[in-house]
C-alpha cells in the first residue's frame, strides 16, 4: 500500500495550492486545489509513478521511466520550475521524500540504505545505513525520520538526522503505517481482528501501550489499514485498484471513504464518503479536505474529488484520464504554476 502524505503549508503569500497528478503516458496534470479546475500540463517521460513538490514549491521530484532500462520503472528526476530544467538524480527509485524544512531529499534504491541529497543544490550527501526498505516519515522539525516497514518483519526504525544514523529499532507485532501529528508519531497496526494505535516520540524505546480502535460493522479481514494525518485530524482508509483489491473478498462490507479517529482515545468519530473507493488519497495540511482518485476495479472512469471533512460531501469533482496513477498536494509560487503545456528542458548541469 502506498502511504499517503499531508503537505505542509508555506508562508509565502503568493503561493497557490495545487494538486499534481501523474499519468503513465508521460504527463503531469496540475489542478487548482480550491476548484479542481485544470491549470496546466507538464510533458514528462512515460511511466510517471509518483510526484512530490518541494516545501518552497520551486522543485518537483518525479519518478518516471528509468534511463538505463527504458520502459521500466523508475528513475528519480528533479524538475526546477524556475529554469524548467529536468535533471536525473538516481535509479531505481519509486518515490522521493523532501524534509519539511526543504533542506534535504530522501529516497531509497531498495534495501541499500537511505540516500540523501541536498534538496536545493541536488548535491549528493552521505547515505544513511539502514537495514530496511521503508515508508520514510521526516519529523516536522527535520531532525528525525521514522521509517516504517512491513518487510521482512513489521518494525519502526528511528533515524537521527544530525548524526546521520539509525538510533533505535522497534519491533511491531503486525503490519502498520504511521504519520506525524506535530511532535508525536502515530502508528496504526491491525492484528486481523482489531486495530491498535500507538503514540511514539523520537525518544521512544518501546511501543508502549496501544489504544484499541474498533471500526463498527466491518469484518476483521476487511478493515482499513492506512493512516493519514492533517492538523489534529486522523484518518483510516483503504486503497483500492491493486491486484489484490479487497472488494473481491469483502463484497458489500468493504469500507469505502475514510474513518476519522480521535487520536487521544481511538474512538471512531465519523465515516466520510463511504460510497467512494479511493485509488489514492491526499489530506490537506489542516485536515479539513480530503482529495482522492475514485476508481472502479478495472481502474477506469477515474474521478478526482474533494471531500469536506465536516460533512463528508463532495465539494468539487473533475474527470481524469484513465492512466492517472498518483496524486500529491503542493504549494507553488503563483508565477511558477505550470500553465498550458510545458515541456521541460534538458539538464544543463547533470547531477554528480
Amino acid at each position: 500500500m502506498l502511504a499517503v502524505l499531508a503537505v505542509s503549508a508555506l508562508a509565502a503569500d503568493d503561493g497557490q495550492n495545487v494538486i499534481l497528478a501523474t499519468r503513465r503516458a508521460g504527463r503531469v496534470e496540475v489542478f487548482d486545489a480550491a476548484t479542481l479546475q485544470p491549470l496546466g500540463t507538464i510533458g514528462v517521460d512515460p511511466l510517471a509513478e509518483s510526484i512530490e513538490a518541494s516545501p518552497d514549491g520551486h522543485t518537483l521530484f518525479i519518478a518516471q521511466a528509468m534511463l538505463s532500462i527504458r520502459n521500466s520503472c523508475c528513475g528519480l528526476f528533479a524538475l526546477n520550475l524556475d529554469s524548467k530544467e529536468m535533471c536525473f538524480l538516481r535509479e531505481p527509485a519509486m518515490k522521493a521524500t523532501p524534509s519539511p524544512d526543504g533542506q534535504k531529499l530522501f529516497f531509497q534504491r531498495g534495501n541499500v540504505g537511505i540516500e540523501v541529497f541536498d534538496a536545493k543544490t541536488l548535491a549528493r550527501l552521505p547515505t544513511i545505513k539502514a537495514p530496511g526498505n521503508y515508508a520514510l516519515k521526516p519529523s516536522p522539525d527535520g531532525r528525525w525520520i521514522m521509517g516504517t516497514t512491513n518487510w521482512k518483519t513489521p518494525s519502526v526504525d528511528i533515524f537521527d538526522m544530525a548524526a546521520g544514523a539509525m538510533v533505535r529499532h522497534l519491533d511491531v507485532p503486525y503490519s502498520s503505517s504511521g504519520a506525524w501529528a506535530g511532535n508525536r508519531f502515530l502508528l496504526y497496526g491491525f492484528d486481523g481482528h482489531q486495530g491498535a494505535l500507538w503514540t511514539l516520540t523520537p525518544e521512544s524505546t518501546t511501543l508502549g501501550p496501544a489504544l484499541k480502535v474498533a471500526i463498527p460493522d466491518i469484518p476483521g479481514g476487511c478493515q482499513p489499514q492506512n493512516l493519514a494525518v492533517g492538523g489534529d485530524h486522523l484518518f483510516l482508509y483503504e486503497l483500492y485498484g491493486a491486484k489484490l483489491d479487497r472488494r473481491d473478498d469483502c463484497g458489500a462490507k468493504v469500507p469505502g471513504g475514510a474513518f476519522e479517529i480521535e487520536a487521544s482515545t481511538g474512538t471512531v468519530l465519523s465515516h466520510l464518503a463511504p460510497s467512494l473507493y479511493f485509488g489514492r488519497l491526499a489530506v490537506s495540511a489542516d485536515g479539513q479536505h480530503l482529495y482522492g482518485i475514485v476508481i472502479s476495479k478495472s481502474w477506469t472512469g477515474i474521478r478526482l474529488v474533494e471531500v469536506d471533512r465536516k460533512t463528508g460531501d463532495i465539494v468539487a469533482e473533475q474527470r481524469l484520464e484513465d492512466d492517472v496513477w498518483n496524486i500529491a498536494l503542493g504549494r507553488i509560487p503563483a508565477g511558477l504554476v505550470p500553465r498550458g503545456y510545458v515541456t521541460p528542458a534538458a539538464c544543463s548541469k547533470p547531477v554528480q
